[in-house]
């Protein structure tokens, strides 16, 4: 049995978080593929501590629970409940957004194999493929001239375009920042019209910068600001400035406050 796992999620979260990471994210792509265990508008694998432990026999079930609660704290997870019964506590995982972006980042467009690690109940992924034959060793019948001369060196601009220097750069997991381009951002302005775009990149860059532990990785950056600014622009419609309550005699409720046409004043 070969058990996989995504570098980036293990230099930030550790080895054991990063298999654990790559399981449950298989089975719920498996699950996404056969249309089962939908919930609440994710697609969710089940197990106990106990039954990943077996099948990872080189971790325990406290490293296991380290695993997943680490998991579920930066964002890449998240966890739930759709058990039949009250007294069933097995608990049920899922790709957030951000999971979503670095798990389809990192993965190989590889059919899904028969599934030695799915939990009973979830089934088994048909009989994959086997890997295409690729010859990399391709005649390109292209005439390459020994003289010099007959080269096409690099167009001179390329070299002095100036780049564009960044709205803002975000910390990464790696040490490294994402600089976020001038055209990022109006892509980001207008796709979230109500936010205020700029100060909401200033936000994360402040809690990215405080919460060096839960820092994303090179490929989940995106997906951690567009959900960011997502859940901002959804707070946004829900700001409703709240409209006058007249009552039956045309007074505003919120302030007691009489119409100009009746005099004025306020009501004592």
């Amino acid at each position: 049995m070969k058990h996989m796992f995504d570098a980036d999620v293990a230099k930030a979260y550790g080895v054991n978080a990063a298999i654990v990471f790559q399981n449950i994210a298989y089975l719920c792509e498996y699950n996404r593929m056969n249309e089962t265990n939908y919930h609440d508008g994710n697609y969710w694998t089940f197990n106990s501590r106990k039954a990943f432990s077996e099948q990872h026999p080189y971790l325990t079930e406290k490293q296991i629970r380290t695993a997943l609660d680490k998991l579920v704290e930066s964002g890449l997870l998240a966890k739930g409940n759709y058990n039949k019964y009250q007294f069933d506590k097995t608990s049920w995982y899922a790709l957030t957004d951000e999971g979503r972006v670095v798990y389809t980042a990192g993965q190989i467009d590889w059919p899904l194999r028969s599934n030695a690690l799915a939990p009973e109940g979830q089934g088994t992924a048909p009989e994959g493929q086997p890997i295409p034959y690729i010859n990399t060793n391709i005649n390109t019948d292209i005439n390459v001239s020994k003289n010099p001369t007959d080269s096409c060196p690099e167009p001179e601009e390329s070299a002095s375009t100036p780049t564009e220097p960044p709205v803002i750069s975000l910390p990464l997991n790696d040490g490294t920042e994402h600089p976020v381009t001038k055209e990022d951002f109006d892509k980001y302005v207008a796709l979230y019209p109500s936010v205020d775009v700029m100060q909401q990149l200033r936000n994360m860059y402040g809690w990215l910068d405080s919460h060096r532990n839960r820092r994303k990785t090179r490929s989940g950056i995106k997906g951690f600001i567009t959900t960011w600014l997502a859940k901002e622009q959804d707070r946004s419609m829900t700001r409703q400035p709240a409209q006058p309550q007249p009552n039956a005699f045309g007074l505003d409720r919120r302030n007691n406050k009489v119409p100009e046409r009746y005099g004025g004043g306020i009501i004592v």
